[in-house]
């Protein structure tokens, strides 16, 4: 499979196409990513990729191309917040979270809480107890923990390359680890010699992938 660098649209704005790749067995989107006979839905993929040497362009929501380069995550983005806040409190911190904890650091009401607590937990990433707390499930924890990779590898090269201090390469993480795929963490993580803590003195997770 040969990808290809989507191409910018007439404003400069980034805005990716998708080649058909045409499983014949299946009709399928995704051509030859699904195995024969296996509907698009039921593959493991949210987003198709791009293909070299196809013809037919088809839309594709930049987001969603995100989310495919990022490998596949299952959660939304505010969920993959949820996710990072309870690994910090429950493994590094050594703290119970809280359903009052968590509203309190995001500034919600508890409902809102409970039920993004509920949809974690029916995606098997936490277990949730009404009224005494959530922790994360062994999933949940691999989950978090990439997630927390991103972040602090990319703190990593926004105070080095960027010069921005550790609070705001930490505000701008948090906009962007959600996003960004395995293959750019992990080439920032070689170019700087697979650090192993971020600039707040956190551990960075390290990656097999990255070190081989």
């Amino acid at each position: 499979m040969d990808f290809v660098n989507y191409p910018p649209s007439r404003k400069g704005l980034l805005r990716p196409h998708l080649h058909s790749l045409g499983n014949s067995s299946t009709g399928s989107l995704y051509g030859d990513l699904c195995p024969r006979g296996v509907p698009d839905k039921d593959c493991g993929l949210s987003s198709p990729p791009f293909r070299k040497g196809t013809s037919r362009p088809h839309q594709l929501n930049f987001r969603d191309y995100l989310n495919f380069k990022m490998g596949e995550l299952t959660v939304t983005e505010n969920e993959a917040r949820y996710l990072k806040l309870i690994y910090r409190q429950q493994h590094e911190e050594s703290r119970r979270v809280k359903t009052t904890s968590l509203a309190k650091f995001f500034g919600i009401q508890p409902a809102s809480v409970t039920e993004a607590l509920q949809n974690l937990s029916r995606k098997k990433l936490v277990v949730y107890h009404r009224y005494r707390g959530v922790e994360l499930t062994p999933e949940g924890v691999t989950l978090a923990q990439r997630l927390l990779r991103n972040h602090r590898i990319l703190e990593v090269f926004l105070t080095k390359f960027l010069g921005h201090d550790k609070e705001r390469a930490c505000q701008e993480a948090s906009r962007l680890d959600y996003h960004v795929s395995e293959e750019l963490i992990n080439s920032i993580c070689r170019v700087y010699g697979h650090p192993r803590l971020c600039p707040c003195n956190k551990t960075i997770f390290p990656n097999p992938k990255c070190e081989r």
